[in-house]
């Protein structure tokens, strides 16, 4: 299963209630959760895109807020394609990174056995 997941609840932003988030987890609280319903984290990644310009993100976010068909259509067909070109390759690592500095993690969790 893969997964990317919002992290640390302290940094709820109002991105988080556009696009629907229900929560942000702790780092160390998700893998007890995972390993409560019976995953394991294989690899896992710095994972999302911070943008540089605050002034730019509240712009998207009122277009979004305003216009949510059209707002995640751009995002979906413009913005992101363009993001994901120029995102450095994504770094996995074994087991589940040390999250401190990022907001969202993306994670390669199978069922143990």
């Amino acid at each position: 299963m893969l997964l990317s997941v919002p992290l640390h609840p302290s940094r709820w932003s109002r991105f988080d209630d556009i696009v629907g988030h229900y929560r942000r987890y702790d780092p160390a609280l998700l893998t007890e959760k995972l390993r409560h319903y019976g995953f394991v984290v294989e690899r896992s990644a710095p994972f999302g895109m911070r943008p540089t310009s605050s002034s730019l993100s509240s712009i998207g976010m009122d277009l979004l807020a305003r216009y949510p068909a059209q707002g995640f259509w751009c995002y979906n067909n413009l913005l992101l394609p363009l993001a994901i070109k120029r995102q450095k390759p994504l770094n996995l690592h074994d087991g589940i990174v040390a999250a401190d500095r990022f907001d969202d993690v993306l994670l390669l969790c199978r069922r143990s056995r």
